[in-house]
C-alpha cells in the first residue's frame, strides 16, 4: 500500500501494543499512531527513528508540553481544542496543515470562508453529491478537499464502481475508505488508477443505484448514540441492509435475534434525530426495521 500510493502506514498502538514485536514491525510501517501521551511515549521509545501521530478526542493541559516531545504530528478533534493547544502544536511544528470535517453543507460553505482553513472533509459518493459545487471551490481557493464516507457508510455494495466514480472527480484531492484486507486495498488503488471515462454501462449502474438507494440511509457516523432505550441504532441499521440488499436474510435474522435491545424498544423520544447530522426520520426507520423483523 505505500509503495504503490506513498501513504504513510502506521501501527494503531489502541488496538495492539506488544512493544517486544515492535523490532519485527518497524521496517514495514512509518511510525505508530497513539491516543495519548503515554501511547506516544511508547511509540516513540520503542520503535525509535518512526514518527508518532497523535489524536485524541481531550488532551490535557499538563500534558501537553510532554506530548509535543514526542509527536511528530497532531491532530485536534474539535475548534475549542485547536483553539486552545494548536498554537503551541503549530509553533512547534506538530500541526502540517489546518482542516475542518463537516457533514452539512452549510457548514462546509461556512468554511470556506475561514482564511485559516486549508482542507475540508465531507461526503462525497454516488448518492451524496450535494458537495460538489462546494468542491470546485476548493479547487478555486487552493483548499484540499478531502472525500469521507466514499462507500456511503457501507450502504454501497460496488467499491470498485464507488472509487471509479470518485477518481473521476478532479476536484477530490484525497480519499479515505475503509479497508478490510489486502484483495480491497489492491481493488481500490486499481479502480483509483484507472484513468479511463466512466463507460455507459458504469452510468446506468450509478443511476440504478441511486433509484434503488435514495438519501435515507445510515452513513454509520453514530452521532445519534448514545440511545436513550439503549438501541444499537446503527447496527440495526447495518442488519437491514444485510436482510433486503446484500442476500445475507437468514444471517441478518439469526444476528438480530441476539441484539439485546431491538427496534421494537424505542420509546419514541426523538433525542437521536436531533443528533443526525443527517436529518434522517430514525424512528420511523426503526419502526420499519421493527416490522422488517418482527420485534
Amino acid at each position: 500500500l505505500a509503495r504503490r500510493t506513498g501513504c504513510k502506514v502506521l501501527l494503531a498502538q489502541k488496538a495492539f501494543s506488544n512493544y517486544d514485536l515492535y523490532p519485527l514491525l518497524a521496517p514495514h510501517l512509518a511510525g505508530t499512531e497513539a491516543s495519548g501521551l503515554f501511547e506516544a511515549r511508547l511509540g516513540a521509545e520503542e520503535m525509535p527513528g518512526k514518527e508518532v501521530h497523535v489524536f485524541c478526542a481531550a488532551y490535557r493541559a499538563d500534558e501537553m508540553d510532554e506530548l509535543l516531545r514526542y509527536a511528530d504530528h497532531i491532530v485536534f478533534n474539535s475548534p475549542a481544542q485547536l483553539a486552545k493547544f494548536g498554537p503551541a502544536a503549530k509553533a512547534a511544528g506538530k500541526i502540517g496543515h489546518i482542516g475542518v470535517t463537516a457533514h452539512m453543507a452549510a457548514v462546509f460553505e461556512k468554511a470556506l470562508t475561514m482564511d485559516w482553513v486549508e482542507t475540508v472533509m465531507f461526503p462525497y459518493n454516488i448518492v451524496e453529491t450535494q458537495g460538489e459545487a462546494l468542491m470546485q471551490r476548493c479547487r478555486e481557493q487552493n483548499v484540499g478537499f478531502i472525500c469521507m464516507k466514499p462507500m456511503a457508510g457501507g450502504a454501497l455494495e460496488d467499491a470498485r464502481l464507488a472509487m471509479r466514480f470518485i477518481g473521476r472527480n478532479e476536484n477530490v484531492s484525497v480519499v479515505i475508505p475503509g479497508m478490510y484486507d489486502v484483495r480491497e486495498i489492491d481493488q481500490n488503488i486499481e479502480a483509483i488508477e484507472d484513468a479511463s471515462p466512466l463507460t455507459e454501462a458504469e452510468r446506468a449502474q450509478l443511476d440504478v443505484i441511486r433509484r434503488e438507494l435514495g438519501t435515507q440511509f445510515c452513513r454509520r457516523c453514530n452521532y445519534c448514540q448514545p440511545c436513550t432505550a439503549g438501541i444499537a441504532i446503527s447496527g440495526i441499521f447495518v442488519l437491514e441492509g444485510y436482510l433486503n440488499r446484500y442476500g445475507l436474510g437468514d444471517w441478518a435474522k439469526q444476528r438480530y435475534a441476539a441484539m439485546g435491545k431491538k427496534a421494537g424498544d424505542c420509546v419514541g423520544c426523538g433525542a437521536c434525530e436531533k443528533r443526525c447530522p443527517y436529518q434522517l426520520p430514525i424512528r420511523q426507520m426503526l419502526a420499519r426495521c421493527k416490522d422488517e423483523f418482527g420485534a
